[in-house]
């Protein structure tokens, strides 16, 4: 696993520095195109994103060094832990 550039040592990232995108296309290779260096999330929440294509967008986004991160649908354990399973970082 590779380390979470996000927040760093385990501290959050400062907000206010984070500059990135929204991914709601619904499309492994659109992970790709956007993954070019920036940080940005899957919005599972708002769009046609469900779970089949959260885990394939993240298959994609595996494969560079951008940190993976999720938007979940429902602030509930089940979501964020399915997000996680999937490649999700915190």
């Amino acid at each position: 696993m590779r380390e979470n550039a996000v927040s760093g040592s385990g501290r959050p990232a400062v907000l206010s520095s984070m500059a990135g995108a929204v991914c709601q296309a619904v499309s492994p290779p659109s992970s790709w195109l956007i993954s070019a260096g920036i940080r940005w999330f899957i919005d599972t929440q708002h769009g046609l994103v469900g779970y089949q294509d959260m885990v394939a967008m993240l298959q994609g986004i595996s494969t560079t060094a951008v940190t993976p991160m999720v938007r979940v649908s429902w602030n509930d354990s089940a979501s964020i832990m399915k997000a996680l399973d999937a490649g999700a970082y915190v």
